[in-house]
């Protein structure tokens, strides 16, 4: 093999980086993370005013914060601690334990 021709793996910057593709795969995957965190932070941002209380004032509407998750914790009997499927509901117009068995752990859960 000729010395001169090299395939990028083990070129050094004067400074002592990494040059060639590996290189380009580090800053790549740098920037992924970053934009991932980044995304991560402006959505935990846009969310918090979401995360506490009963959502009577109807921000849930105003701020998208709206899931079916809130107003089912109450109608599926699950904010008394009751375990879906497994536990008695109390009488009520409306039915209880209508959704799959993963869906009901999932509400009692969050």
């Amino acid at each position: 093999m000729d010395p001169r021709i090299s395939d990028g793996a083990d070129e050094r910057a004067p400074d002592g980086a990494r040059v060639g593709p590996h290189a380009r795969r580090t800053i790549t995957l740098g920037l992924v993370l970053a934009c991932l965190g980044g995304t991560l932070l402006i959505g935990a941002v846009q969310k918090a005013p979401c995360a506490g209380g009963d959502w009577l004032d109807g921000r849930q509407y105003r701020l998208a914060c709206y899931t079916d998750v809130v107003p089912l914790f109450g109608t599926e009997q699950l904010a008394g601690g009751r375990l879906p499927y497994l536990d008695a509901c109390a009488p009520s117009e409306s039915n209880c334990d209508e959704y799959p068995v993963l869906t009901m752990y999932f509400m009692r859960v969050a």
